[in-house]
C-alpha cells in the first residue's frame, strides 16, 4: 500500500474500510460571490484538484447559480443569463487536492 489508510476490526483483524488509491487535502474555503472571478491556487500542483459545493447555498428557480471550474491553477467561476429576469447568488465551497 504506497499511500491511503486502511482500518481494521481490532477483534478478528477484518478490514472494515480501506482507500488505497488517494487521499484528500482540503486547502481552504471560499465563497464565489455574485460576480464572475477566480481563485489562483498554487496548491493545485500538488495532486488532482477538486471542490465541493457546501450544503446550504442557495439554488432553484428564478436565481442564476455560478459556474465552477478548475483548471490551469485556479478555480473560476462565472455567471450567465439574464440578470433583469433572475438573481445572481454566491456559493461557498471547499477546494483541495486529491493526492
Amino acid at each position: 500500500m504506497a499511500v491511503g489508510i486502511r482500518v481494521r476490526n481490532p477483534n478478528n483483524g477484518q478490514i472494515v474500510f480501506e482507500v488505497t488509491d488517494s487521499l484528500t487535502t482540503i486547502l481552504g474555503q471560499t465563497s464565489t460571490g455574485t460576480g464572475n472571478g477566480n481563485l489562483n491556487v498554487s496548491e493545485f500542483s500538488r495532486g488532482r484538484p477538486f471542490f465541493i459545493r457546501l450544503p446550504g447555498n442557495p439554488e432553484g428557480y428564478n436565481v442564476i447559480m455560478p459556474q465552477i471550474v478548475v483548471r490551469n491553477g485556479r478555480i473560476e467561476w462565472t455567471f450567465s443569463g439574464d440578470d433583469s429576469q433572475t438573481s445572481r447568488v454566491s456559493w461557498s465551497f471547499l477546494y483541495g487536492v486529491y493526492s
